[in-house]
């Protein structure tokens, strides 16, 4: 769980990048599935015991609808037709998101070079200094 200003929270549920998000068939695995229903169950239990869940686990301004994130698996393991079918789970249901681990790693990546300016490998063995501004 991430606080998000003001006063809202993202579930978070990661699994492992190992995981393959879908079957030769198209349909999604089991990891990916048993991912979403955490979210649902939480969501659930949060509508449930809102108050609660405010009180107990200090939780002050969750809505009983978070905003919620599943990572899984890598962005290789995807086809063209298995990311579009990943976009309609998503669609499926409302304040999901399902990111792969390259997805993160590309979304820190673009933060980290809209912040720093253009990051770049400069291979192996090579020293990178970093002088501040004057």
């Amino acid at each position: 769980m991430f606080k998000e200003p003001p006063t809202d929270y993202l579930l978070v549920e990661l699994e492992k990048a190992s995981h393959q998000l879908f079957r030769e068939d198209g349909r999604p695995r089991e990891q990916l599935v048993h991912a979403i229903d955490q979210v649902i169950d939480w969501r659930r239990y949060i509508e449930d015991n809102h108050d609660t869940v405010q009180r107990e686990l200090g939780l002050h301004g969750i809505s009983v609808n978070p905003r919620a994130l599943v990572v899984i698996g890598r962005r290789a393991s995807l086809t063209a037709d298995s990311a579009r079918r990943l976009v309609a789970m998503e669609n499926a249901t409302p304040r999901l998101r399902i990111l792969t681990y390259d997805d993160v790693l590309t979304s820190a990546r673009a933060t980290a070079e809209n912040i720093l300016g253009p990051l770049w490998d400069p291979g192996p063995g090579a020293q990178v200094y970093f002088l501040p501004p004057t």
